[in-house]
């Protein structure tokens, strides 16, 4: 295994196990070369983790509502939590659920949402308590993308939808005109100051910043999208030292924006908040049905990649 030293102003040395990172040279200023690769070094350190995580969703939007798109729905509600269990090695990952599911009549019943990714089909388990006295019925699924919700519960990737690619793989990827355009300071600690472009498929152009603290492994530390309209979102990261002093996260807020129809201007949607257990772990050894669903002896299973059904054993 090789390791090697990169170095930038204002950074700490950072020793590590090569990534697989790649990039084509000379497309960004060497500074922004990099800092990708420092940050790449570091997604590498982490490959597997395991622990229990809390999602929160508040709305400062109190008539929310889906008239237009189903006017028999209810407005989603004003405030929801998710107990969460989740896991992932590499790209495998895997996400246990538990809520309260809200229905069309206002009433709320007890949801479980099971789902793995193997690296090649999906598991997915749902199980509700809408059956008689309260009791729990299940429905089964396999498929072959990965359905499991890391956008939104995945601590690794700022609750960003990077289809579990390492942060600046989905940098290198998706942003253009990448530069640094400055130093600032979050929380008390410096961070680096990223900025790119994204173009989203209706041409929009959504603006990108991201503050990177390099003496918190290039972890970071806000993300922050823009466009001609105004702000989209901000997320904000906190982190803490664990294992290996590695600095991991253990809060993360999303503060959302969208367009009001009426005045075409930007408002405050509302917020999510992802809070990660102190008994989450990371670098451990997970065996291979980590990523498996174990479906009830009997449940009729649908079978996505083959359009057909089978038993479950």
């Amino acid at each position: 295994m090789k390791w090697v030293i990169m170095v930038m102003t204002g950074a700490f040395l950072l020793w590590g196990a090569v990534s697989d990172f790649v990039f084509a040279e000379g497309a960004y200023p060497s500074e922004v070369n990099i800092l990708l690769k420092n940050i790449a070094q570091c997604d590498s350190l982490i490959v597997s983790g395991k622990g229990s995580i809390t999602y929160e969703f508040f709305s400062q939007l109190q008539k929310r509502s889906s008239t237009v798109e189903n006017p028999k729905m209810p407005a989603p509600p004003d405030y929801q939590k998710v107990d969460i269990v989740y896991s992932f090695q590499g790209s495998k990952m895997r996400c246990d659920e538990k809520l309260l599911m809200q229905m069309p009549d206002g009433k709320s019943h007890p949801a479980e949402f099971h789902r793995a990714w193997n690296g090649e089909k999906t598991d997915n388990l749902t199980k509700e308590a809408i059956g008689p006295n309260g009791s729990f019925v299940s429905a089964g699924s396999v498929g072959k993308k990965n359905d499991v919700p890391y956008g939104k519960c995945d601590p690794r990737f700022n609750c960003i939808n990077i289809n579990g690619e390492p942060i600046a793989v989905y940098i290198n990827k998706n942003l253009s005109k990448l530069q640094l355009i400055g130093d600032e300071t979050i929380e008390n600690i410096p961070c680096k100051v990223l900025q790119g472009t994204r173009v989203m498929q209706n041409n929009m152009e959504v603006t990108n910043k991201i503050w990177i603290a390099p003496s918190r492994m290039y972890r970071i530390m806000r993300w922050e999208r823009s466009s001609n309209l105004g702000k989209i979102q901000t997320v904000n990261n906190t982190l803490r030292k664990i294992k290996d002093d590695i600095w991991f996260t253990e809060k993360q807020q999303i503060d959302t924006y969208r367009n009001d129809d009426t005045t075409k201007e930007m408002k405050y949607w509302g917020k999510t908040v992802l809070s990660v257990s102190k008994d989450f772990t990371i670098n451990i050894t997970l065996p291979d049905k980590e990523f498996e669903i174990k479906f009830p002896t009997g449940l009729s299973i649908r079978d996505e990649r083959t359009n057909s059904s089978f038993i479950a054993k």
